[in-house]
């Protein structure tokens, strides 16, 4: 099973699709970097209208991420951002010569450990950068965003497709319960719409979150969990990997950053889709060939003009 999967990372680096340049970190070729903008733009449509559509920047302060709960559920996933803060005559003298020094892949340079005192998170998640958009008290219709960040999450897991930097497209949705109900169950079926018409056909499953498990939200494999997931093969033959998410968070980010409704208890969802899992998915149905892919496919994601 890994052979294929390597097989199929082997011939993406010899057609320069996506190249890795450190593990579980790829660097685009040209016609990655068009499928990727056709995807964005696509997903973006299929959202319309939203209240904001951003981009979120690759790093977040360290309160945004204590407050989402981030640093308690997933404290060895988290990537945090140090800086030197003493003078440059300082690095110079004392620390710059250690950095002439070869470095196996695993070794921690003697350099770094003078950068400290952080003061940024890398962005973990989308909704991350969302929050603070939010006015509050929402009206009755709520408050809906798109947002698309690069993430960063320090994978160590061999799982196909799981990666330290990914790019991931959002919508989150802020309101009422009922408000936040429909957007769910909108989200999954219009997810599942288009999946359909890229040959995707699996279906939506509870999952298993911890995320919420401090809040006391209960995260089992139930109909009403909080997480389902749409997960496929991205490779055929091989396990499944989850491509796509939605999360019914309760009161949880509502509570954190502050938010409120006319319309009662205000809550929040967001349905996330992983670009590089969601495109790994087509090479492994349709081959590396873009422009071989059936028509149908290439009208589905923004690029049958461009085939």
């Amino acid at each position: 099973m890994l052979v294929l999967w390597l097989a199929m990372m082997e011939q993406l680096t010899a057609r320069g699709l996506m190249v890795e340049t450190a593990p579980g970190v790829y660097r685009d070729g040209l016609e990655m970097a068009q499928i990727r903008r056709a995807l964005l733009g696509t997903l973006r449509s299929l959202f319309e209208p939203v209240d904001a559509s951003i981009a979120v920047p690759p790093v977040v302060p360290l309160e945004v991420v204590r407050r989402a709960g981030y640093v308690i559920a997933f404290p060895h996933l988290l990537g945090l951002v140090g800086g030197f803060d003493g003078s440059v005559r300082d690095f110079a003298t004392a620390i710059a010569p250690t950095a002439k020094a070869p470095l196996e892949p695993s070794e921690s340079p003697a350099w770094a450990a003078s950068f400290d005192d952080p003061l940024f998170a890398m962005t973990p998640a989308a909704c991350h950068g969302v929050y603070d958009l939010v006015p509050t008290p929402v009206g009755p219709s709520g408050f809906k965003a798109t947002a698309v960040a690069t993430c960063f999450r320090n994978e160590r897991s061999s799982e196909l497709g799981r990666f330290r930097s990914f790019q991931m497209f959002e919508c989150v949705q802020i309101g009422s319960e009922p408000v936040v109900a429909a957007f769910i169950a909108t989200g999954r079926a219009v997810v599942s719409e288009f999946f359909s018409a890229l040959g995707i056909e699996d279906e939506w499953e509870a999952a298993v979150d911890p995320f919420f498990l401090g809040d006391g939200v209960a995260s089992v494999k139930t109909a009403d969990a909080p997480k389902h997931e749409l997960a496929t093969a991205l490779v055929p033959g091989q396990p499944r990997v989850a491509i796509s998410s939605v999360n019914y968070h309760q009161e949880h980010f509502a509570s954190a950053f502050d938010l409120s409704s006319d319309a009662g208890t205000t809550v929040s969802a967001c349905l996330g889709i992983g670009i590089e899992r969601l495109t790994l998915a087509l090479f492994g149905r349709y081959g590396l060939d873009p422009a071989s892919w059936p028509p149908s496919v290439l009208t589905a994601i923004g690029l049958a003009s461009q085939a």
